[in-house]
């Protein structure tokens, strides 16, 4: 064997090579690095607002020794974003911030899992709902809104982020009244929501009270407050309760971890959320958007939960939507065009076989070599950041050098440009992605 197929094979160790000790400092240490803050929807969305507000109170008051990264994971009501946050790593460097959507989403059948899945860390702010149309709408009360969808069920179209909040208070609203039914449009956010009742696309739908309040000087009209009463920044509008519709809906912002996350870290975070609420910046800014400051934690957090869980369960889940076993149609599409492939690739491989001939023989099995290692070394290089066998720093500077080293054949003379590219890509991508892009790497 060679010199250069024995770096080859202890190139690799490099991969999980990082020290027992640095392993160990930075294990005792929390946080020691970036935590990651997974927003499950689109920027410029009021969780994302509130999540960006609570970012920028924590810098400014050095509540954490390391940056608060958001990342944005919008889609289907929420729900990529969350699993994404369940399926993280428990080791408190993964935070979801997500309201009662993460409650709707399971009895909605949008996903198997609900807060169960999660470690609650802390709920900081709480937000009223408003019942709306547009200022154009032929309906001026909720009273009217109701009668419509009980003597035409099914025709007023409720615009919704379906499986989320939203939703779950039209179901509740339909419940009130028997023979309700409204006819469930999705339509994303707020601001997409608005859109589509000025343009005529949805007749009703759901919005937080300091969406309400932003958007009704360009027409909006507000036809019931989903609260216990009236709110001070809108005391014009109803109740349902005191239009006769017994419907209670709010809005709690909480913040998650994985589930089995350690139990300090969790404290350790719920201490810097509860201090970042105390700030004059968070308070006035709070008060702008018509957020209610609450804040729990621990047994009080708990029994919030628990509470709303069972106004949910008692809420009439939709019907289940059946689809194509879409599945089976894939594999039986497959199974109608595999001849085809095998005949083609058969006449392709005799064509090569010609063609090959010709060729070198001893070239193309050299490239086959370098392919095979390339592609084994590929794998062990994801397998090592995915199971964070080490850092990305060094599982790249041993990915880079080995690939190197397979192409040059272990030349001497090469090595130290090998080991030169070697550093300066596994140093200098990190340098770029953390602290340009702000982009947590293993």
């Amino acid at each position: 064997m060679n010199r250069a197929s024995y770096v080859l094979l202890l190139a690799p160790l490099l991969l999980v090579g990082c020290s027992s000790e640095e392993r160990d400092a930075k294990r005792d240490v929390y946080p020691s690095r970036p935590i990651q803050l997974i927003v499950p929807f689109g920027a410029g969305g009021g969780t994302d607002a509130f999540a960006r507000m609570m970012k920028k109170a924590i810098g400014d008051q050095k509540l954490l020794p390391v940056p608060l990264v958001i990342r944005n994971v919008g889609g289907a009501g929420a729900t990529i974003g969350s699993r994404q946050a369940k399926d993280a790593a428990p080791d408190g460097y993964t935070v979801l911030l997500l309201h009662n959507a993460l409650l709707t989403a399971k009895f909605a059948g949008m996903v198997e899992y609900g807060p169960e899945a999660f470690e609650p860390i802390a709920a900081t702010g709480e937000v009223g709902m408003v019942i709306a149309v547009a200022e154009s709408s032929k309906y001026k009360t909720l009273g009217d809104l109701m009668d419509a969808t009980k003597n035409e069920p099914n025709t007023v179209s409720f615009g919704a982020n379906m499986g989320a909040l939203t939703h779950f208070a039209g179901l509740q609203l339909e419940q009130t009244t028997d023979g309700s039914v409204f006819r469930y449009v999705a339509s994303g956010g707020g601001a997409e929501r608005f859109e589509d009742l000025l343009g005529g696309h949805i007749d009703v739908s759901g919005f937080s009270i300091e969406e309400f309040i932003r958007y009704r000087p360009a027409g909006l009209r507000g036809l019931a407050f989903m609260g216990v009463e009236r709110h001070a920044g809108a005391p014009d509008v109803l109740t349902a309760k005191e239009q006769g519709y017994d419907a209670i809906r709010d809005n709690v912002f909480m913040w998650w971890c994985p589930k089995g996350t350690d139990p300090e870290k969790i404290d350790l975070l719920a201490d810097v959320l509860e201090k970042t609420m105390q700030t004059k910046f968070v308070q006035r800014k709070m008060a702008q958007i018509e957020c209610d400051p609450i804040f729990l934690r621990d047994a009080a957090l708990q029994q919030r939960i628990d509470a709303t869980m069972q106004q949910m369960a008692a809420i009439k889940p939709p019907p289940e939507t059946k689809l194509p076993n879409f599945p089976a149609i894939t594999f039986g599409a497959i199974l109608c065009l595999l001849p085809v492939v095998v005949v083609v690739s058969l006449r392709e491989r005799r064509r090569q076989a010609v063609t090959n001939a010709i060729k070198d023989d001893i070239g193309i099995r050299e490239r086959y070599d370098l392919a095979v290692i390339a592609s084994g070394l590929t794998v062990l290089y994801v397998a090592a950041l995915t199971f964070h066998w080490t850092h990305f720093t060094l599982a790249t500077f041993g990915y880079v050098l080995a690939i190197g080293i397979a192409l040059t054949r272990g030349r001497r003379k090469l090595l130290p440009l090998v080991v030169g590219t070697s550093i300066a890509l596994s140093f200098g991508v990190h340098a770029v992605f953390t602290h340009v892009f702000v982009v947590i790497l293993p």
